[in-house]
């Protein structure tokens, strides 16, 4: 009796064994078979843990158990190549919504002592393994792609083989360890079921479905008799969300939409703005015939507009609207995608033409500045660094869904003869339709400008001239939180748009498309964290930490890189690059946290008597202003990084020189940070 017939063909049925009899006993008295909430004792966060875990788990269980039940419809679905690309990116994505879910769900009960002490070891082993399992899953679907087949002809027969009690232990090991492991936690969960908050899972209210209709009374908070009411239309005439009845009222739930139709707009902005990342990676081998340099201004080009473009938009919203700009620029963003898709398809396109459509792509970076001076309006104080968080988090990450997304659509005809015939690599013969690498994005970006313009709403308080944003240049702090900012975004995107070539150029025998996008998808998650932690334990003290954190790791990278075309580790430079990612999302997250409270506290301490209200809106509209503004200088990373890498590269034959001056730049903003903000007596603490 070998190891791998214990572990496939004697341990499932010991854990259906063990699940059998725990629930048996359960049973026995119902009243404990509940999840024993505790939503009386932290609300917030749960909502945001919970509700994506139960929605992301129950469909990729759903997807494992169609699998496994009708391998043969299921393989009929996946006959369809574009169908099978299009379940990939689902699952991955469900993957890493429930991955950051029960994540979330662990650092509440950390950090929450009334939670902590409710918290049994039972309790603390399950959320580990929970997230372990998903995680695994997760790597899975990113670096054993395809998966989907693949499970047909060696997942699926064992399970089929388990329940036919004939085990066949010879399909099971020939997996790969990582996904023998995750086969094992799933029966290791199962066996905990019982004895766990799992058991909830298994006691379904099937008798809701015939029980008489229930009568439920809401008792929610009520607006003020004559109070201000939210217009019914698609401009709200009075908006006040620091009112707390107003905000329970209605706000909340017209703040919420707002938010949630923004962030996937900003998703695409991100996508479309740094797509060039990836394409020239790949315009070499379908007879481009490009320099290395050349090749790093079309990486570099977008950052360079996209960071112009945000000065403008910075002050759009207060004069246009944020729902009609939303849309407006969501919609922009169609001209770069469809130039491109048309211009990579002839290898006779001019350079000059290629560095047009890359600027264009610059659409996409400006919509940054926009979108978090509008979300900006929507939330009070106190959630404003969630709010952010999610907003720029999320959208961020619509740079790792490009960077993913891209080399798989490049390799099939995604849209048939309508988008064009393949491109031949010169040297491997391979297919590519490098044009899907814009065409993808259309369909996405049409139905983000639909919601927009009829989902979302503009605010009459929200209205202001660029005149009178225009104050904040003369505001001392909105020049230190652009510096600060540059120290985080700016490293977020630069490194996001440099980091494909950089390691093409150091580590010639590694594809960089296959890691490009988990450093981009490493700090987009990341953000939210830092916005949240910012809202728990001041930004100040978390940017601080932050910025050595990024210096210790911009260092690490350096001493990973080759030297003289030896040498080198590329599992120790990604591993510092990832920090390095992580470190700067935390960073954008609590740096963006810190802007409004800043700002609220600079006017609340000029305000005259009687003036708090007015010191309350002009601080609103300038802390948007200045979110926008140094958003706007911090995109200026993604031009001067990629070409402070070309340039070092070029001049000393490595990198090395760019990132010792990106550890001075670390510095100087560790300093300014805890002079200003940071310190005991420090001028504006936050």
């Amino acid at each position: 009796m070998n190891e791998t017939f214990l572990l496939f063909g004697v341990f499932p049925y010991a854990a259906l064994a063990i699940a059998g009899v725990g629930m048996a006993a359960r049973h026995r008295a119902p009243a404990t078979l509940g999840t024993r909430s505790s939503e009386f004792l932290e609300k917030k966060v749960l909502f945001w843990g919970s509700v994506p875990w139960h929605y992301a788990i129950l469909a990729i269980l759903a997807a494992h158990l169609v699998a496994a039940v009708a391998p043969r419809a299921w393989g009929g679905v996946l006959g369809d190549p574009r169908r099978l690309v299009a379940l990939e990116i689902v699952g991955v994505a469900l993957g890493i919504w429930a991955t950051f879910a029960v994540a979330l769900l662990i650092v509440r009960r950390v950090t929450t002592a009334r939670l902590r002490v409710v918290t049994t070891w039972v309790d603390w082993v399950l959320l580990a393994l929970l997230l372990l399992q998903v995680a695994s899953g997760t790597w899975i679907g990113l670096t054993l792609r395809w998966g989907s087949v693949w499970f047909l002809h060696t997942a699926a027969p064992w399970l089929g083989s388990l329940a036919a009690l004939a085990p066949r232990t010879d399909v099971a090991s020939v997996l790969p360890t990582l996904v023998k492991l995750h086969a094992i936690g799933a029966f290791v969960l199962l066996a905990l079921l019982p004895f766990s908050r799992l058991v909830h899972a298994l006691s379904v209210p099937i008798g809701y479905l015939w029980r008489p209709f229930q009568v439920v009374v809401w008792n929610r908070a009520r607006l003020a008799p004559g109070g201000p009411a939210p217009a019914a239309g698609r401009v709200l005439a009075e908006w006040n969300p620091e009112d707390r009845a107003f905000w329970q009222a209605a706000g909340q739930r017209i703040a919420t939409r707002n938010l949630w139709i923004s962030i996937p707009a900003l998703l695409l902005s991100f996508a479309v703005w740094m797509v060039w990342s990836v394409v020239v990676v790949r315009l070499p081998a379908i007879g481009f015939p490009y320099t290395t340099d050349q090749l790093f201004w079309l990486a570099a080009l977008p950052g360079l507009s996209g960071a112009t473009l945000r000065i403008f938009y910075s002050f759009v919203v207060p004069v246009l609207g944020g729902r009609r700009w939303t849309a407006i620029s969501t919609a922009s963003l169609l001209v770069p995608a469809l130039g491109m898709g048309f211009a990579v398809q002839d290898p006779g396109t001019s350079y000059g033409t290629m560095l047009i459509l890359a600027l264009l792509c610059g659409l996409g970076g400006g919509n940054f500045a926009s979108s978090m001076a509008n979300i900006s309006f929507f939330f009070p104080k106190e959630k404003k660094g969630l709010a952010l968080g999610l907003n720029a988090g999320l959208g961020n990450l619509g740079v790792s869904v490009m960077q993913f997304l891209v080399p798989l659509v490049v390799t099939s005809a995604v849209f048939g003869g309508l988008g064009g015939g393949p491109q031949v690599a010169a040297r491997t013969g391979q297919q590519l339709w490098l044009q899907n690498a814009g065409f993808v994005w259309v369909p996405f970006v049409v139905a983000a400008t639909v919601a927009a313009w009829f989902g979302m709403n503009d605010l009459a308080s929200a209205k202001a001239s660029f005149r009178e944003q225009a104050v904040v240049f003369r505001r001392k702090h909105n020049w230190l939180m652009c510096w600060l900012y540059v120290g985080t975004f700016g490293s977020f995107i630069g490194y996001s748009a440099g980091l494909p070539l950089l390691v093409k150029t150091q580590f010639p025998g590694v594809d960089p498309v296959r890691y490009a996008f988990l450093g981009p998808l490493v700090g987009a998650l990341a953000r939210p964290v830092g916005g949240w932690l910012s809202d728990r334990l001041g930004g100040a003290r978390v940017t601080l930490w932050n910025f050595v954190a990024m210096s210790a790791a911009a260092a690490g990278v350096v001493a990973f890189l080759p030297r003289g075309g030896q040498g080198g580790g590329f599992g120790g430079f990604l591993a510092m690059f990832l920090v390095l990612f992580a470190t700067s999302g935390i960073g954008n997250g609590s740096t963006f946290r810190m802007i409004p409270v800043i700002f609220s506290a600079w006017h609340e301490r000029r305000a005259a008597p009687g003036g708090r209200e007015q010191a309350k809106k002009d601080a609103a509209k300038e802390a948007a202003a200045v979110l926008g503004f140094s958003s706007a200088i911090a995109a200026y990373g993604a031009f001067f990084i990629p070409r402070a890498f070309g340039i070092s590269t070029g001049a000393t034959g490595s990198p090395a020189g760019a990132l010792w001056a990106f550890v001075a730049v670390y510095l100087t903003c560790i300093a300014i940070t805890w002079w200003f903000y940071a310190r005991r007596r420090a001028e504006m603490p936050c």
